[in-house]
């Protein structure tokens, strides 16, 4: 497997991997509307977050497919 596979899997799994930890993590704390007032509107906020996300790191593929070596 070269560099290049190696790289844009680790890209891929923290795609993956970073929303789903954020997920977990923000639910688990957040559980009383009392601490957080914004609780209803945080699956709203995740997916404004997620669409950011989905483009930086596609321009992350496209930059370590475009400089690495086939």
């Amino acid at each position: 497997m070269s560099f290049r596979k190696v790289i844009i899997i680790c890209l891929i799994l923290t795609t993956i991997i970073a929303p789903l930890i954020q997920l977990s993590v923000g639910f688990y704390y957040v559980k009383s509307i009392e601490l957080c007032p914004l609780q209803h509107d945080i699956m709203l906020l995740m997916a404004i977050g997620g669409v950011f996300e989905a483009i930086f790191f596609s321009a992350a593929f496209g930059f370590v497919y475009s400089i690495t070596p086939a």
